[in-house]
């Protein structure tokens, strides 16, 4: 998958493997909300993070349209962990 997605949020890119926002930051008052419409996009075992500045990061495993399993805290800490590098 190249090039940007269109959103009704916003819009992102897939950038080494990750969806990167192009756009203005996207509102993100229901994380699950937007996993789930990235769900639409990405293949499963994808990781969708979602990490608010003023709360907890949230996080989903998509196993496919409309289906997530929440990250638990250790997988949490080694997705942010990998976003640092």
């Amino acid at each position: 998958m190249e090039g940007p997605i269109p959103f009704g949020l916003g819009h992102c890119t897939v950038k080494d493997g990750a969806l990167v926002p192009v756009a203005r930051p996207l509102p993100l008052h229901h994380p699950e909300v937007f996993a789930r419409v990235v769900s639409e996009f990405v293949e499963a075992g994808a990781v969708c993070y979602v990490a608010p500045p003023d709360a907890s990061p949230h996080g989903w495993r998509i196993d496919g349209v409309d289906t997530l399993i929440p990250l638990d805290t250790e997988a949490l800490k080694q997705v942010d962990t990998s976003l640092e590098t």
